[in-house]
C-alpha cells in the first residue's frame, strides 16, 4: 500500500470573556491527502485507495467556567470533503467530485458538569454529554465494481452521563469514576452502513 502525504493550511482566532473564565476558538482549515484508505461494504479485510482528497471547513470549540463549579464545552466542525482524484488501480472507488465514504459533514457535543467544591460533597462531579453526527455517506460500490446494496446512514445523537468522586487515601489521591456512554441504547453507524453499533 503506497503511504499517505497530506498538507493542511489552518487560521483561526482565540478569545475569552467573563474575565478569561471561557476561553473559544474558532478556526477554518484546508487540507489534502493522497492515497486515503476507505473501508469496503461487506468486506472487512481489505480497503481501497482514494488517489487523493480534499477536506476543509469550520471548527468551534467553547469551554469554560460559567459559574463557580459548573463548566461547560461545545465543539462543531463542518467537513466538507471530496474526492479530487480518483485511483485507476481500484474497480469502484469514489469518482472525482464525489463525498469521501464515511466523512460525516456535520459533527458536534455539548458536555456540561457540576463539580462541587465544598461542603460534605466535596470532590463529586456530575455531568452529562450530547453529541452530534451527521448523515454519513454510505459507498455503494465494492472493490470489484460490483454494486453492494445498502441503506445510507441517517444522522444521530447520544446522550451519555458522568459522575467522578476525588478523594485521598493515606498519601494517594483516588479518582472513582463512572461513565454511561449510551444513555437511551441508540442504535447508530460508524462505518457507513457496515453494521450498527449499541
Amino acid at each position: 500500500t503506497p503511504p499517505s502525504a497530506g498538507a493542511q493550511v489552518e487560521g483561526g482566532i482565540k478569545f475569552s470573556v467573563l474575565d478569561g473564565k471561557v476561553q473559544a476558538t474558532a478556526a477554518y482549515y484546508h487540507l489534502v491527502k493522497t492515497n486515503i484508505p476507505i473501508g469496503i461494504p461487506n468486506d472487512f479485510n481489505h480497503v481501497m485507495l482514494v488517489g487523493e482528497g480534499r477536506s476543509q471547513g469550520p471548527e468551534l470549540d467553547i469551554q469554560g467556567e460559567v459559574l463557580p463549579g459548573w463548566s461547560v464545552n461545545l465543539a462543531y466542525a463542518n467537513t466538507d470533503a471530496i474526492t479530487t482524484k480518483s485511483n485507476p488501480f481500484y474497480l469502484g472507488v469514489p469518482t472525482v467530485g464525489s463525498p469521501i465514504p464515511f466523512v460525516p459533514r456535520n459533527v458536534g457535543s455539548l458536555s456540561t458538569a457540576y463539580e462541587f467544591k465544598h461542603g460534605e460533597m466535596k470532590g463529586l462531579r456530575l455531568g452529562a454529554r450530547y453529541d452530534y453526527t451527521g448523515y454519513l455517506p454510505f459507498y455503494h460500490w465494492a472493490n470489484d465494481g460490483s454494486y453492494v446494496y445498502g441503506q445510507s446512514t441517517p444522522s444521530y445523537g447520544i446522550v451519555g452521563l458522568f459522575g467522578s468522586y476525588e478523594f485521598s487515601f493515606e498519601q494517594f489521591k483516588i479518582i472513582a469514576q463512572l461513565n454511561v456512554s449510551n444513555l437511551f441504547d441508540k442504535t447508530y453507524f460508524t462505518t457507513g452502513g457496515l453494521g450498527p453499533q449499541a
